[in-house]
């Protein structure tokens, strides 16, 4: 059964309603697979992948599936404060611009950069509306974790761990460190397989850092 679609703001029950069991939407589930390559950066590694341009198709379909969401979701969504927060940053950012030591760059940031920060962002509060969505976009994210580790174990050939060209040694080691805290939430909430291969991913996070 579906979760209710009208909440008024974000009060304690609205999140319960955000909570409740249910099934994926379309649009949630093309989100959990566009982070999982948007962050894994799989086609970088295997060049055949990024020939069909699978993020960008992926994001193009969870903007179709989502229009076909109910919009009763989109106000309280605009008027969170995490919302207001982070639409703050970006004015800052703008602003920032013209007094920053190298304007141009940052003007790029502030247009070509940071708008798909922002997409992301509000795709994943108005796109996730239950609990298994919402371990669909966790899984996705540990998934993604693992991939750039394995990554590093079959194709790093560095002194320092370094497996696409987007992330560097230092952004790697800022990935992981995102990732260890969700993998030690599901070594304690999981059960089965599914909580002992938590260990095995927070090692090699460890050992990627080092």
């Amino acid at each position: 059964m579906s979760v209710p679609l009208r909440p008024r703001s974000w009060t304690p029950r609205s999140w319960r309603s955000l909570l409740a069991r249910g099934s994926a939407s379309g649009a949630a589930v093309a989100l959990a697979m566009y982070t999982f390559l948007l962050i894994s950066r799989l086609p970088e590694l295997f060049s055949v992948l990024g020939v069909f341009r699978p993020i960008l198709l992926l994001a193009l379909m969870m903007l179709a599936f989502a229009w076909t969401l109910p919009r009763a979701w989109l106000g309280p969504v605009l008027r969170s404060r995490e919302s207001r927060a982070v639409l703050g940053i970006f004015g800052l950012t703008l602003a920032s611009v013209p007094a920053s030591y190298w304007p141009g760059a940052s003007f790029q940031f502030a247009v070509l950069f940071f708008p798909k920060t922002l997409l992301f962002f509000f795709m994943l509060l108005y796109c996730v509306r239950s609990v298994r969505e919402f371990r669909q976009f966790v899984w996705a994210f540990v998934g993604s974790i693992a991939a750039l580790e394995l990554g590093v174990l079959l194709f790093n050939v560095q002194t320092r761990a370094q497996v696409t060209g987007t992330y560097d040694p230092n952004d790697l080691a800022f990935v992981m460190v995102c990732g260890i805290p969700v993998a030690v939430m599901l070594l304690q909430v999981e059960r089965g397989w599914r909580r002992y291969a938590m260990i095995p991913l927070v090692l090699l996070a460890l050992t990627t850092i080092i």
